[in-house]
């Protein structure tokens, strides 16, 4: 039978890199984050482009920075060929909307 200051140690030795509980649900509030980022964020081009009748280049650009720079982190960590492929595109197209907000406002 083990001790508590084994059973401790143990327990300590297994959660070391944090509790994968932790991990799952920082995951999942990040991705409700992004969600609802993107919901804002396609709301105000709503209202910009169709309501006011105003480029929004401005606001593309951010969104697609986004997952631009994200997919960087991921394509960095992970190597894949999908993952670099979609952060390219991604990083082109704020390439683009940033050129479009700067030539034509």
């Amino acid at each position: 039978m083990m001790d508590k200051d084994e059973i401790l140690r143990r327990s300590r030795k297994e959660n070391r890199r944090g509790d994968k509980r932790i991990k799952i649900e920082s995951d999942k509030a990040c991705t409700f984050g992004t969600v609802g980022m993107a919901l804002v964020f396609f709301i105000l081009f709503l209202i910009r482009f169709f309501w006011k009748g105003e480029a929004a280049y401005d606001i593309l650009a951010v969104f697609f920075s986004f997952f631009a720079f994200s997919g960087l982190y991921k394509a960095v960590k992970l190597k894949g060929a999908a993952d670099i492929f979609n952060t390219v595109i991604y990083f082109i197209a704020t390439i683009l909307w940033l050129v479009m907000y700067i030539c034509k406002g």
